[in-house]
């Protein structure tokens, strides 16, 4: 597992809906449904995704921080159709498992997001769909400059756009 540098504040996941904060996602959900849910933190969007797949569905929420799971668990580990593990994004233990695959606010968190990326697209099914959703950093200024992490990341970005538009 990559060593993690960042951890998100847990009363600002603990926050987030599906329907107000992945509302792209929220519309391609359907009951019955298999989704995954990459860098899901305490659960509180993971939960939403969820109830829209209903009790024929199911969704596993991942995420590398212990501390986060461990809340998610605690929160929402009565929900039946739901369980969270322990994974790091770029080596998902998943293969062609799921309907959808998501990672909100969580690639740009990642020193190799083209690894992540490949490693969402193999956990998705033949005819899965992945979305993501990041911030857009492309009219962002940083003083003082930013960790090189987040550079890779940054430099990242069109080399993704142009895998996607090639269809690798």
């Amino acid at each position: 597992m990559t060593v993690q540098s960042h951890r998100s504040d847990p009363r600002i996941q603990g926050r987030r809906t599906l329907e107000r904060d992945h509302r792209g996602l929220a519309t391609l959900l359907r009951p019955g449904l298999g989704g995954l849910d990459v860098g899901c933190g305490t659960g509180a969007i993971t939960v939403g995704i969820a109830r829209a797949v209903g009790p024929q569905g199911y969704v596993v929420g991942v995420d590398r921080d212990a501390e986060l799971l461990e809340l998610a668990r605690k929160e929402h580990g009565t929900v039946a159709n739901l369980h969270f593990e322990s994974a790091d994004a770029t080596d998902l233990p998943y293969r062609s498992q799921f309907d959808i695959v998501t990672a909100a606010r969580t690639l740009q968190w990642i020193s190799d997001p083209i690894s992540a990326v490949s490693s969402l697209r193999g956990a998705a099914k033949t005819s899965g769909t992945i979305v993501a959703l990041d911030y857009n950093h492309a009219q962002n200024a940083w003083t003082p400059s930013p960790p090189g992490e987040f550079v890779c990341f940054l430099q990242g970005i069109p080399r993704l756009e142009a895998g996607q538009r090639m269809g690798q």
